[in-house]
């Protein structure tokens, strides 16, 4: 099991952040091989796939499921030819997530508003919704196919791409409104350590934050029966409404952005 799972850290890093998320710290003193059978991660013994994609090696994902890969490039313009910046990520999801989201960061202006006598910075990529839009990528992309899933950057805006198209029963107009995970065992695992909610959430989450921070609407106009093609614009287009939503009462602030469409404006 070594061989094929990196369990120097992150298998341990999996269950803090599970007793965590459950309040429960007999998990902190579950052994590593204890923490992977009661996480459904293996069955009668035996790695299952989900396990392989959130803790294996490099040398075992080349072997067993190479697809299991996430390509990040970031361009500076539209222009074709290769990327400034390209890394790929072909490991276990807990030894890069982190990673990943360092890279992106690295490029991540700040816009600002004047909100009284000071200026507010918002991040041109909001980190809450980047993590979120890779996280749905990996745990919802169709491993069958080949193909890697790639975050493509540029100055204003952020493009995921995952392999399969939508989930059988999941549509652009419904994305907000339906839940079909493709890939079950993964989905569970990643919502009991809580980095994602298991009862959907995450979407609602970018579209909320998308709109407190005025920027346009997540786009996936672009995705096809083969790939999931979501874009994500970073230019805050309206300080008025920044400002607006930042005065709101706490006790009236809402998850749901229908709600405060609804109750507010």
């Amino acid at each position: 099991m070594q061989a094929i799972l990196d369990i120097r850290r992150y298998p341990r890093d999996f269950r803090s952040r599970w007793a965590a998320r459950a309040q429960n710290d007999r998990i902190f003193s579950l052994s590593d091989e204890r923490t992977l059978i009661d996480a459904e991660l293996t069955v009668d013994g035996r790695l299952t796939y989900a396990a392989l994609i959130l803790f294996g090696t490099r040398s075992a994902l080349g072997r067993h499921l190479p697809q299991a890969e996430v390509i990040f490039e970031y361009r500076s313009t539209d222009c074709a030819g290769p990327a400034q910046d390209r890394q790929e990520y072909r490991e276990g999801f807990f030894r890069y997530h982190d990673l990943l989201w360092s890279r992106i960061d690295l490029r991540n202006d700040k816009q600002s508003y004047q909100d009284g006598f000071f200026r507010v910075d918002i991040p041109t990529f909001d980190e809450k919704i980047a993590r979120e839009a890779i996280l749905n990528a990996v745990s919802h992309r169709e491993y069958r196919l080949e193909g890697s899933v790639f975050v493509r950057q540029y100055v204003r805006r952020l493009e995921v791409i995952s392999p399969g198209g939508f989930p059988r029963g999941i549509t652009i107009e419904n994305v907000l409104d339906e839940q079909s995970p493709r890939n079950r065992r993964l989905a569970e695992a990643l919502a009991r350590c809580g980095l994602v909610e298991r009862a959907g959430q995450g979407m609602d989450l970018i579209y909320e934050r998308t709109i407190r921070q005025s920027k346009p609407l997540p786009d996936f106009n672009r995705t096809g029966p083969y790939k999931v093609f979501l874009t994500l614009q970073g230019t805050m287009t309206d300080e008025a409404f920044v400002r607006f939503l930042r005065i709101l009462p706490t006790s009236n602030t809402s998850t749901s952005p229908c709600r405060i469409s609804l109750s507010w404006i």
